[in-house]
């Protein structure tokens, strides 16, 4: 499963809904520490998920731990620590998680995803899309996956 989404009564029932039985989750891959995502792994939940494996990056886990926390809003805010006994791996960018038959590579992405509140921040951006672009590309100096259109933005490319 990737991410635990949030605490909350009915998130048992939903799942029924769609024939999941929480308690049948091994291994969930979490994205970011942020509640929606962790949420329903809180000691103070239902531990629905009490015996899934927490796949999350070494920086993540920083957070979930309350060794860092994550400052929302312009740093008018700092997110609470998310509090889970649920074993955990650690993972590191690069490398090539296997659950089953399903491999994932890690690929580590500065921050969190831009909302309203990074709309005009340009520079952390642009950091990211050459984080990303060496990473995907093979000469990210002359990209074939990810290109700039000047004023408009970033578009992803289909390569044949």
């Amino acid at each position: 499963m990737i991410d635990a989404g949030y605490n909350y009564a009915r998130l048992q029932e939903k799942m029924g809904w769609l024939d999941i039985d929480p308690a049948a989750i091994r291994h969930i891959l979490i994205t970011h520490q942020d509640t929606d995502h962790v949420g329903a792994l809180e000691t103070d939940s239902e531990q629905l998920f009490r015996d899934a494996t927490v796949y999350i990056g070494a920086i993540e886990n920083r957070y979930l731990i309350g060794e860092t926390r994550r400052k929302v809003f312009h740093g008018l805010y700092k997110l609470p620590m998310v509090k889970t006994n649920n074993k955990r791996e650690l993972l590191k960018d690069g490398q090539v998680l296997h659950i089953g038959d399903i491999s994932i590579e890690c690929l580590l992405v500065p921050g969190h995803t831009w909302g309203r509140s990074w709309e005009n921040d340009i520079a952390s951006l642009r950091v990211f899309m050459v984080t990303l672009r060496k990473k995907l590309e093979s000469a990210p100096d002359s990209p074939q996956y990810i290109q700039t259109h000047i004023g408009i933005g970033y578009r992803m490319l289909k390569v044949e």
